[in-house]
């Protein structure tokens, strides 16, 4: 106290505690500049009475705690801290399958309480790793997540991580009850002594068994003893110490500024080398799909997943993309041909528009493995109903106007929810219930399948691009692509041998389902 008297100016660290006494003693205090993001540490209430101003360095350590976020997560998922000390203690005599087995962060649900800077910056890391992410904050933000209340995040994520400020708001803001509501086994990464609210009605760590543990900011030194947080198999607490040698603010500078970036390294962003592949898979995907009738989905999306390692659910939302102007292209070509029906188009689009949204949520609740099962029975379903498609008689089986009309709707209702959440067009599902059931043409059924599927793809685009299923850089290669393809596939379909060209691509998407739907992937 006695060295800041008389001082107009104090840059406290986060572990100086600036109260009243210490406003007080300093007389003509001016200006507290916290060498720190948070102001945890400060009284602004009573530096507001005293008109002292406060500030801090925000964005500063955006990155940093991003990535140590990821860090945590990674070192308790793929239980890294317990292994090392498993090989330090000489334990590890010999390899067995089952050692130390850890989880695979592809397809696992992560929910972000608080979505400021850092959540954001989490957010964008968890998708590299094929998570799907959700989130709670105290007002919606338009992002390409899905907002939940925080009861419904904490039932559905696999990883919960904290990026709230402390304030009396956020003050243990996971009670046992919360804890408890998470589901078992999950991960969580929070900040001691900040919102966690880690002391029960007990006292102590008290709650489900769950994974993980403290993260980063604890606000004062550990406490001498036994504590619920000292580290252990399960819970990982590193020091608090962020920043890098390439980080502003670490060697005392809490200037602005970029950190260094090395140009063209290794995992920097090429959005034009995502857009080539794009138009490579695009252009391969309209080949195959004008040669045997087919919108390409369903071989774009295993060209995306298999070449570029793209997150099942992103690849369904990125291919909806390119199946809207590939059904807006291909129905304007069927209705120039006069192989169009528009009433029976309007009647498979009004409930294909409202399932599809389902469909995309649907898909977007799936797990990875079950996402890609799905997918692999329904490539191996398609193969089938292709091998059939030129045996189909239109036999029109409904008869009557009304009937025909339910029969069209039940049929949009299916295949909208099918396009949604397998990220296909759906054409496999509604010509041949338009060629049996009303006894339309083929060519006709084709068309009109084409000109249904252009409002419910859009929709079901728009949901996964909501909720963060859509890669634009890629769809900007993608959607060339498939139009020129699909143009030099059909051109090509009539100079090659129609049966051999369907018996050739079954056989292809019956391998490449099963390897999807295949058990033990």
């Amino acid at each position: 106290l006695k060295r800041v008297e008389g001082a107009v100016g104090l840059i406290p660290t986060v572990e100086d505690r600036i109260d009243a006494e210490v406003m007080d003693r300093a007389k003509g205090l001016k200006v507290i500049a916290c060498y720190s993001v948070g102001v945890d540490h400060v009284d602004l209430e009573a530096a507001r009475e005293r008109g002292i101003r406060v500030t801090h360095t925000p964005g500063v350590l955006t990155e940093a705690t991003a990535d140590l976020t990821l860090a945590l997560l990674l070192a308790v998922a793929r239980r890294v801290v317990e292994g090392a000390a498993y090989a330090r203690d000489g334990l590890w005599k010999a390899w067995h399958p089952e050692l130390l087995l850890g989880l695979d962060l592809q397809g696992l649900t992560l929910g972000l309480v608080g979505m400021g800077r850092i959540g954001q910056a989490v957010a964008k890391r968890a998708l590299a790793f094929g998570m799907r992410v959700v989130y709670h904050a105290r007002t919606p933000k338009p992002l390409p997540y899905p907002f939940l209340s925080l009861e419904e995040l904490l039932k559905e994520a696999d990883v919960v991580s904290l990026h709230t400020p402390l304030t009396p708001e956020t003050h243990r803001l996971l009670n046992r009850e919360r804890l408890f509501a998470m589901k078992r086994g999950a991960i969580l990464k929070h900040r001691p002594g900040g919102p966690g609210g880690h002391r029960g009605p007990g006292g102590g760590l008290k709650g489900p068994p769950l994974r993980g543990g403290p993260g980063r900011d604890r606000p004062r030194a550990p406490a001498p003893g036994p504590s619920p947080l000292r580290p252990s198999q399960r819970r990982h607490y590193p020091p608090h110490r962020l920043g890098g040698e390439n980080d502003p603010g670490a060697h005392g500078g809490g200037g602005g500024g970029e950190p260094p970036r090395r140009p063209g390294g290794e995992g920097a962003a090429k959005p034009g080398s995502i857009g080539a592949m794009g138009l490579l898979i695009g252009f391969l995907g309209g080949v195959f799909g004008g040669l045997v009738g087919l919108c390409g989905g369903t071989v774009i999306i295993p060209l995306m997943v298999g070449l570029l390692k793209l997150p099942q659910h992103r690849a369904h939302g990125t291919s909806l993309v390119a199946v809207f102007f590939t059904g807006l292209v291909g129905a304007l070509t069927y209705g120039l041909q006069g192989s169009l029906d528009p009433k029976a188009a309007l009647f498979l689009a009004l409930t294909a528009i409202l399932t599809a949204r389902f469909g995309a949520r649907f898909a977007h609740g799936l797990s990875e493995r079950n996402l890609k099962r799905s997918f692999g029975w329904f490539l191996i379903a398609v193969s089938f109903l292709l091998l059939l498609r030129p045996y189909l008689a239109p036999l029109g089986l409904v008869r009557g106007e009304l009937p025909q009309d339910l029969a069209l709707l039940l049929a949009g209702a299916f295949t909208g929810f099918l396009s949604g959440m397998m990220g296909v067009g759906g054409g496999t599902i509604m010509v041949p219930a338009m060629v049996l059931l009303l006894g339309m043409p083929q060519h006709t059924a084709q068309g009109t399948s084409l000109l249904a599927m252009v409002p419910a793809s859009l929709v079901g685009a728009h949901t996964h691009l909501r909720l963060g299923n859509v890669d634009q850089d890629l769809a900007l290669g993608l959607v060339p692509g498939v139009l020129v393809g699909t143009f030099l596939g059909g051109e090509l379909a009539h100079v090659l041998p129609e049966g051999a060209l369907r018996l050739v691509f079954a056989a292809v998407l019956v391998w490449t389902g099963w390897r999807y739907a295949r058990p033990g992937r």
